[in-house]
């Protein structure tokens, strides 16, 4: 044996007689560098292939939302057989009918009916033949997730397509999440079918209770805001005037929270700030910028207004037609109607005569005369006696009748358009300043008593909603109303929880006998009293006043209404 010692102190044994060229060769090879080798890279996927990957996918299931494209499948065949069930519907009736008369007379073989029944086709067979889409249909998504799927998909199916798309969660999916639910924990027992089908039936009374009460907590208001107020709330909230949301609300559901609020300094303040919102549009409504209808306020619209008819008439003699002398006369008549045995002021004969006297004889009537009668009749308009009031009223009316017929005449639409606009200003302001009068509180208007004003000029006029007073009033009339009593016993209750400080302290006394420690049963019951007035303050607050006029849940039905049907296409399909 040749022996070789290498540098790195390794020894090779060559048999005797290998040549050297054998030997060298070997040597070389065993001192040879090692050179390193690299797999050739994978080519690395461009942000497209990612997403088809994890979208759509290719190969094995592995991704997200190749998991969810399953579930989106499998809904959707589970849907279509759900509604495929719907037709069959008279058919599962008539099983279960001949069912029950079997059963019920003892035979132990199917009848000819059921047989017959037995032998119509089956619709999710009809379904799944139809080429391309039908085998489709019969997918279901693997494991349990996939059952639940199937289930909820079937019954909501046959609900959308029976009771309406509006149905599908409550008839639908909902019974088949609990059918299933019920049957995943029943599997395998005689119990199962039994148990599926009484959760389904079950499960839109929990929706409907659940439903509730996640409104109650939600949407407390929901379905107690009637259209016709809730038309009334955005007409004021147009004009600028917030109301509470006691007063927003409305009805009998609406007291505890308008004694909640008013409970509060930050409640009341609302509460005014409303009333004063309402007096300041009204004003606007004669031209004022005043926020209140304070006697120097109304003075200067009053001054302002007569002004605006002096400019109005300035040059243009009047004629009057038989219908303004007819309207004088009416009001000549009326003052003797509500006064009978009183005189009338002159002035209301003497403008009748004039009246008849320019009718007959065709000549004007001169523009200095009608403003010296007009003027002279809008001071009576405020006089203390009620027939003298509404005659001067009336007999405005008909001067300003004839003015505006004259203007027609004469060509001058503007002076027309002022006329009307000056018109309704005057006619709102004889309002403004009898309501104003009989204020609680000086320069605040009341809605009630504003109304009262308006039906007095005219009730069929204020019915109409003629004028642009009267939809404002009859709004606030309809919303800002005051409590229905002085508020002493709801206020106080609407100041407890249990029963205010009296039950904090109660409450502190229990805690005690249950074998709390004095000085945590002390902190329980001051939590106890001090809450109602934490509670209305929240109900105060802007966020509160937000959160009890929220309609963010609409208003939940009966627990079982006409659209239960929808459960029965899915429920009568389960095996």
């Amino acid at each position: 044996m040749i022996e070789v010692e290498l540098p790195d102190g390794r020894i090779l044994e060559f048999p005797e007689g290998t040549s050297q060229d054998v030997m060298k060769s070997a040597i070389q090879k065993l001192l040879a560098p090692v050179q390193e080798t690299t797999a050739t890279p994978s080519p690395q996927r461009g942000f497209g292939e990612m997403l088809y990957e994890n979208i759509i996918g290719r190969g094995e299931v592995d991704t997200p939302g190749e998991r969810l494209g399953e579930i989106i499948r499998g809904a959707g065949a589970a849907t279509a057989r759900g509604i495929a069930d719907v037709p069959a519907l008279p058919v599962n009736f008539a099983q279960l009918g001949a069912m029950g008369v079997e059963k019920a007379l003892g035979m132990e073989s199917p009848s000819a009916v059921s047989r017959g029944l037995a032998a119509l086709p089956d619709t999710r067979e009809m379904m799944a033949s139809v080429p391309y889409i039908g085998p489709e249909t019969e997918y279901v998504a693997p494991g349990t997730a996939g059952e639940y799927i199937a289930t909820a998909g079937e019954f909501a199916g046959g609900a959308g397509l029976t009771a309406g798309p509006k149905a599908i969660a409550r008839y639908g999916v909902a019974p088949g999440v609990a059918s299933e639910a019920a049957g995943q924990a029943t599997e395998g027992t005689d119990a199962e079918p039994y148990v599926r089908a009484g959760a389904a039936l079950a499960a839109p009374i929990a929706a409907g209770v659940a439903g509730k009460a996640a409104q109650n907590v939600i949407s407390p208001s929901a379905g107690q805001i009637s259209p016709a107020r809730q038309e009334a709330v955005e007409a004021l909230r147009r004009e600028g005037i917030q109301p509470t949301a006691g007063q927003a609300i409305g009805g009998t559901a609406a007291e505890n929270q308008l004694y909640r609020e008013t409970a509060t300094a930050a409640g009341r303040a609302r509460s005014d700030q409303a009333m004063g919102q309402f007096t300041a549009a009204v004003m606007k409504r004669i031209g004022s910028k005043s926020e209140r209808a304070t006697p120097d306020a109304l003075e200067e619209a009053a001054t302002r207004i007569g002004n605006s008819f002096d400019a109005i008439v300035e040059g243009v003699d009047v004629m009057p037609s038989t219908s303004n002398l007819n309207v004088m006369t009416e009001a000549v008549e009326t003052y003797k109607q509500l006064a009978p045995k009183a005189s009338a002021p002159p002035i209301f004969e003497n403008v009748q005569a004039a009246l008849a006297q320019a009718a007959q004889s065709g000549k004007p009537i001169p523009a200095s005369s009608v403003k010296t009668w007009r003027s002279t009749i809008s001071k009576l308009t405020k006089s203390p006696d009620p027939a003298t009031r509404e005659t001067a009223v009336i007999a405005i009316d008909a001067l300003d009748d004839a003015i505006n017929s004259s203007l027609i005449a004469a060509k001058k639409p503007k002076a027309v358009v002022d006329l009307r606009e000056a018109r309704g200003q005057y006619r709102n302001l004889l309002a403004i300043e009898r309501a104003a009068q009989r204020s609680d509180i000086e320069g605040i208007l009341s809605p009630l008593q504003l109304r009262t004003a308006l039906i007095q000029q005219g009730r069929r006029r204020y019915v109409q909603g003629k004028g642009d007073l009267g939809p404002l009033t009859r709004a606030a009339a309809d919303v800002l109303k005051p409590l229905p009593q002085s508020g002493t016993q709801p206020r106080t209750m609407a100041n407890v929880l249990t029963s205010g400080a009296t039950g904090g302290t109660g409450f502190g006394l229990g805690a005690v006998g249950l074998g709390m420690d004095p000085l945590s049963a002390t902190a329980v019951g001051a939590t106890a009293a001090v809450a109602p007035a934490l509670r209305n303050k929240a109900l105060a607050s802007g966020l509160g006043q937000k959160y009890m006029q929220n309609q963010m849940l609409s208003q939940f039905g009966p627990l079982v209404d006409q659209r239960a049907v929808g459960v029965l296409p899915g429920l009568l399909s389960q095996n």
